[in-house]
């Protein structure tokens, strides 16, 4: 808008007859240079009170319109629009509101005389809904009488409420396109009638409104062109600035600044930030010869000269210059726009074409394929260095014959179609299979490309001929290595150096859920738990370093959000050059395996407390005592809350227990019967839970209550043998004087005191043959689960589906290691519980045959070596082979991923004793825990690890021990290690004769 002269700031005019249509005539011819449309939208007055009434409404049109004109944001514009608005026609209530984005509604933009809460109230209105809604939907005027009762303002009440108003006066506004941008509205307190003046003030204010809103509107759309327009400078790969008609530097963006060097400082520097400008031959250049300082000086621009631009650090950067002249609106020399092209990459690639052709001409000395160029008469202009090696000639004996001759008849026939196409001007390629004299038949590709001359026309053709015989039979082994990987249970899968999947086979959808065209090309941590997040980077890390992971454990994530226990094996995938460029995994589903092996070692668990709990009831003798570690032992095995020992009180031996607790939901009892068959008491578990004493615990326990019957036996045995020994020794005293009858006596308790010893023996026996026959009966169910197991597959193989064949082979795997478990228990009882005869032994027969009789000890799973000359050794040769099988098995499998296991074994002489050394290059054993490691399941490593019973090395150490020698290894925790076992050297039979007999007796 124009600004306002103080001369059109005039006061009212004088009341005389002329001065009304004077003044109507002056407000009318001023305002309309600020609205034009204001001169039309005001009707000629009637009378002198007409005129009176337009001179005060164009005053306040006037007013509002410089008000508007310094508003310095849009919401101060908006309310003196308002405002103004409100004056005019006399009210003290109104708002302007606008169509929302999408055209659904109108919001309010300003109001002016409503609270906060009439506003939140209106909230978002819907168009047609209330006066403004309406307008905006008919583009046209809307009078409300009363708003309490127009159908306009139904579900609008609580906003009519509280802004306290009746009739309304609400106008559109229309944009000169026609776009409704919204409404102008006036609200009174009363019912009324809106006349022609408020309807043409209305009018008047709407259209300023507009004119207010597009015109705001149209600046702020002009800052943000000149914003991209300096962005889009700023962002261009040319450099570009601009220059005032003195040449001081206004404008630069980052590509004019790297051309230069430097940053210029704006409104100072002149036409140039570059250290020294020169001329393409090296010339530095006047500035007055700069092209930039011509154009300006000219007033037309001066391209073409190449420029060299020497930075201060003395680099040189290649240009091409395009100045432009920029001039106002009236054609004035405002200053220059010039824009930098970088042409240095080209100067340099020039020299580099000619360097490439030097080049060219040596690589295809080096290159294996057979490159070669015919004419268009079939003859020979050139061939590499392989190409005449292929053919066994020399260059000179090539040049200028044609092909067939070279190539022979009959390669020559089948070869020719291709030739003709290629002479038509067609690129060819195909592959045929070609007889070269000295290397036999080759599969061979070839390629052809036509070479024309200026005009275009075919002079000849390059060809260039692979030799893919060794590619086709990588094909065939890659094809078939593809229908392995496809029918494969396991999940295969193929990823990037980034961690995204690359292929997925059968094996890996029926494991995750997921089809491969879901899967490929997106990241394999998507199968990963948020808490493994860390463990999936690292395995990441290490593939890319090179390294190999072998039967990781761990957990991922199916398709519906379920997780699989899986074992994992990573490995790196190599290129033709040896560099990592992804990495294969394959993922076993070991869910059902693990809870197997959680169900074992649970038994495990089991067995061991109660070996335990034997070995310990076997050195009690108090009541008090065994109770206690009966009922901890029960407690341990069942996990049960509640363990109690009750004694038989009544007369007739019944069981007294004064109550259970209600609260129980599983309970367990077992009598506690004496070898004599009466009840001593009973042994009572309970727990909140349910299904707590599964029939395992359930016969766990009632071995427990039989060890506690046995111990209170042994116990009573104890006890009653002190008071025989007490009463001894009263007879002693009371009968030294009648010596005769003493020794009677004496002979009498003496012959009592052997049969109370023997059955004490008996009673330790028979606590043996329980451990053993514990482990023993475990075998029976086993055996019976992997015999049924085996006739379900071969009875009705063909009629189940893979997945219950699947169970079927894990129930028969995970039988056949309980199967191990129990075997090694029993081996364990039957040295423990035999005596051994010795006898000279041949170790290096004996060794000759257990190697030969584990397949894991030979190669290629394990490079093992043994000493020629083996000393002779007395021992049970049965044991000691079980000893050595055991050595061997632990070094064969305690050893790091990756490592290939090496055994060596020799003797050792010392005296009359021979020392059997087993050194292996495992994982080690570190000194703290080499104590501990012949005990009686005794493991240094989980069985995720290293499977294993932890029996092995207690069989050794007590076969070893009944055979009269020692066992024992050397190691200090990395480097491998050295298992010894002594035993006597059988120099003779005689000696060993003699030898025999104290080893016996330990």
């Amino acid at each position: 808008m124009m600004p306002v002269s103080e001369a059109d700031r005039t006061s009212a005019p004088e009341r005389d007859e002329t001065a009304p249509h004077t003044a109507a005539v002056g407000w009318r011819a001023r305002l309309a240079r600020w609205l034009p449309w204001s001169q039309r939208a005001l009707p000629p007055p009637n009378d002198a009170e007409d005129l009176v009434t337009q001179v005060r409404d164009l005053e306040l049109l006037h007013q509002a319109t410089l008000r508007i004109a310094r508003a310095r944001d849009w919401q101060t514009g908006l309310r003196e629009i308002v405002r103004a608005a409100l004056v005019a026609v006399g009210t003290e209530k109104g708002l302007l509101s606008f169509v929302t984005e999408d055209g659904a509604g109108l919001r309010v933009g300003t109001a002016e005389g409503f609270g906060d809460e009439f506003v939140r109230a209106l909230g978002l209105t819907p168009r047609g809904a209330g006066a403004c809604g309406a307008a905006c939907q008919r583009r046209a005027r809307v009078l409300v009488r009363d708003a309490d009762t127009d159908v306009l303002f139904i579900g609008l009440h609580d906003a009519v409420r509280l802004g306290r108003f009746k009739a309304v006066h609400s106008v559109p506004l229309l944009s000169r396109s026609g776009a409704v941008l919204g409404a102008l509205s006036v609200h009174f307190t009363r019912r009324r009638d809106s006349d022609a003046r408020e309807m043409r003030l209305l009018d008047l204010y709407a259209q300023m409104a507009v004119d207010f809103i597009e015109r705001f509107r149209a600046e702020a759309a002009l800052r943000a062109s000149e914003r991209q327009r300096q962005q889009v400078l700023a962002a261009l790969p040319a450099g570009v600035y601009t220059c005032d008609a003195e040449g001081r530097i206004l404008f630069f963006n980052e590509a004019a600044e790297e051309l230069w060097g430097r940053a210029p400082v704006l409104g100072r520097e002149l036409w140039c930030c570059s250290h020294r400008v020169l001329a393409s031959d090296g010339r530095e250049l006047p500035r007055d010869s700069w092209p930039i300082v011509e154009t300006l000086r000219t007033g037309r621009s001066v391209r073409g000269p190449e420029l060299i631009f020497e930075r201060a650090d003395g680099t040189r950067r290649h240009v091409l210059p395009y100045p432009e002249v920029l001039r106002d609106a009236s054609g004035r020399i405002t200053g220059v726009l010039n824009v930098l092209v970088d042409i240095t990459a080209r100067k340099e690639a020039e020299n580099a074409l000619r360097a490439s052709e030097e080049r060219l001409r040596a690589v295809t000395e080096v290159v294996p394929v057979m490159l070669m160029r015919c004419d268009a008469e079939e003859r020979f202009e050139f061939a590499n260095r392989a190409y005449l090696e292929r053919r066994g000639l020399a260059l000179e004996q090539l040049l200028g014959r044609p092909i067939r001759g070279i190539v022979g008849e009959a390669a020559y026939a089948r070869i020719k179609p291709y030739i003709e196409r290629v002479l038509r001007g067609e690129e060819v390629r195909y592959e045929i299979s070609l007889d070269y004299e000295g290397f036999g038949e080759r599969q061979v590709s070839v390629a052809y490309v036509p070479e024309r001359d200026a005009r275009g026309t075919v002079r000849g053709w390059v060809g260039a001929v692979t030799d893919i015989t060794e590619h086709r039979r990588a094909d065939a082994i890659n094809r078939e290595l593809a229908a392995i990987v496809a029918s494969s249970n396991d999940a295969i899968v193929g990823t990037d150096l980034r961690g995204f999947v690359t292929s997925w086979n059968r094996g890996a959808q029926r494991l995750f859920g997921y089809d491969a065209g879901e899967i490929v090309g997106q990241p394999l941590a998507r199968l990963t738990p948020d808490d493994r997040a860390r463990e999936s980077q690292a395995i990441l890390r290490r593939v890319q370093a090179g390294e190999r992971i072998e039967h990781f454990l761990t957990r991922r994530l199916r398709r519906d959000g379920s997780e699989a226990q899986v074992s994992l094996t990573i490995s790196p995938i190599l290129d033709e050059h040896g560099a990592i460029v992804g990495a294969s995994a394959i993922a076993r589903d070991v869910s059902e395996l693990q809870a197997a092996q959680r169900a074992l070692q649970e038994r495990t668990r089991m067995l061991q407390a109660v070996n335990q709990v034997s070995g310990t009831l076997v050195a009690e003798l108090d009541r008090e005592r065994i109770a206690q570690n009966v009922l901890q032992a029960g407690g341990e095995i069942s996990g049960a809350a509640l363990a109690a020992f009750f004694v038989a009180e009544s007369a007739d031996g019944a069981a007294l227990l004064d109550r259970v607790d209600a609260r129980l939901l599983s309970e367990f009892a077992v009598p506690v019967v004496s070898r004599s068959g009466e009840l001593v008491g009973g042994l009572l578990f309970g727990d909140a839970r349910a299904n707590v004493f599964t029939p395992a615990v359930a016969d766990i326990l009632h071995g427990i209550a039989a060890l506690a019957a046995l111990a209170i036996d042994n116990a009573d045995l104890y006890r009653a043998l002190e008071r025989e020994l007490g009463e001894r020794r009263r007879a002693e005293a009371d009968l030294r004087a009648a010596q005769a009858q003493l020794q009677a006596h004496a002979a009498l308790l003496e012959e009592k005191v052997q049969e109370r010893t023997h059955s004490l023996r008996d009673a330790i026996a028979q606590m043996e043959e329980f451990s053993y026959t514990v482990s023993h009966d475990l075998r029976a169910p086993l055996r019976a689960m992997n015999t049924y197991a085996q006739a379900l597959v071969e009875d009705f193989g063909p009629q189940l589906d893979p997945a219950a064949r699947h169970y079927l082979e894990r129930i028969q795997r995970s039988s056949q290691r309980m199967e191990k478990l129990t075997h090694d228990v029993l081996t364990y009882s039957r040295i423990a519980r035999s005596e051994v005869k010795l006898a000279p032994i041949d170790l290096e027969a004996l060794l000759r045959d257990t190697i030969y009789q584990y397949a894991e000890f030979q190669p290629p799973h394990a490079d093992l070596k043994v000493s020629r000359s083996l000393h002779d050794v007395l021992g049970h040769e049965l044991s000691l082979g079980q000893c050595i099988a055991n050595l061997l098995t632990n070094a064969v499998k305690f050893v790091a991923p990756g490592v290939h296991p090496r055994i060596r074994i020799h003797t050792e002489l010392s005296g009359d004793i021979v020392r059997l050394w087993i050194v292996d290059n495992g994982i080690g054993i570190e000194p703290q825990y080499q104590a501990r490691l012949f005990q009686v399941f005794e493991r240094l490593h989980d069985r995720q690890r290293y499977e294993g019973t932890g029996i092995g090395l207690a069989i050794v150490r007590k076969a070893i021990d009944k055979m009269g020698g020692r066992c024992g290894v050397e190691s200090d925790g990395s480097n491998g290690s050295r298992f010894w076992i002594e035993l006597p050297h059988a120099c003779d039979a005689q000696s060993s004769h003699e030898l025999l007999r104290p080893a016996a007796a330990r």
